[in-house]
Formats: C-alpha cells, sequence, structure tokens
C-alpha cells in the first residue's frame, strides 16, 4: 500500500476514544470513531473530520516526523486512510496486508473493521484481509502513535 495516504492529525485522540475515554472500536456496532471512514449523507448530518479534504501524505518507510517539517515534534496520533480496489483475479486468492513497520502503535482497520493492534517500533507485521477484501472501495484506515496511549508509557519506579 506505498503511495499516497489522506491523513488526519488527531492530538486528542478524538478519532479513537468517546468522550468517557472508551474506545470506539470497544463496541460491538462503533458509532463514532475515524476508522469508520463516515461521510456525510445529507446536510444535517454533522462529522468532525472528512479524509477527502486533506492533503495526501506521500507514505514513504521511516517515521512522519522526519517526512513533514511541521510534524517534527509532533507526538500523539495520526490517522491515515488508502481507498484501493482489489483485483477480481486476487479476490479468489488468500490476501494479506504487510506492514514493513509503524511507528510506535497502531490499530489497523479495514472497511470499519479492526484487523488488530502492532505495539513495537518500527517492527514489520501482517494481516490476512481475505474474508474483508471487497472487488471495489476498499479502506484502510490505521491510527498510528509515536508516543503510546497514556497506559502504554513506560514508567520508571525507584
Amino acid at each position: 500500500m506505498n503511495g499516497k495516504w489522506n491523513t488526519i492529525i488527531d492530538p486528542y485522540d478524538v478519532g479513537y476514544f468517546d468522550y468517557r475515554r472508551v474506545p470506539y472500536d470497544a463496541a460491538a456496532k462503533p458509532a463514532g470513531g475515524f476508522f469508520l471512514d463516515r461521510r456525510q449523507q445529507d446536510k444535517s448530518e454533522l462529522i468532525e473530520y472528512n479524509f477527502e479534504t486533506t492533503k495526501p501524505h506521500p507514505h514513504r518507510a521511516g517515521d512522519w516526523n522526519s517526512q513533514n517539517d511541521r510534524l517534527l515534534y509532533y507526538e500523539g496520533t495520526i490517522w491515515y486512510r488508502r481507498r484501493f480496489d482489489a483485483p477480481k483475479s486476487a479476490l479468489g486468492n488468500r490476501l494479506f496486508v504487510y506492514f514493513g513497520a509503524a511507528n510506535y502503535e497502531a490499530d489497523v482497520y479495514l472497511n470499519g473493521r479492526k484487523l488488530g493492534k502492532h505495539v513495537g517500533g518500527f517492527t514489520p507485521f501482517a494481516y490476512e484481509i481475505t474474508r474483508l477484501a471487497k472487488e471495489k472501495d476498499n479502506r484502510w484506515s490505521c491510527g498510528s502513535t509515536t508516543s503510546g496511549r497514556p497506559e502504554g508509557v513506560p514508567t520508571v519506579h525507584t
């Protein structure tokens, strides 16, 4: 999935947690979260994010801090989203997505369904997507954070 991804900078994790700090993806039928990649159906529907209006970010190996000057000192979450079509010939086979690395923690979704969470900076990981991939209009979403969420920050005990 090399190439350009739409991104949303999410310093307060509003794309991952609801107002009670419960992860949206913990619900059986999530009502919110950037990973749903919701689109406004009519003018009365309020959606506070829009991947379509963001400038595509070229994804290359490495961390975003070194690839975008305005993110040089940013520590927090960035949401990536990319749309793709699966070749019809591939749909009869087992399909996997391979990530060369993530910096530091990544929650990965396909078509609004969570594939998994990977913790560990700059280590590769993969997920099987055979049952979730569609021929047209697939949507990858990935929330990636450099610093880990508060419950995952290492502490020093003296």
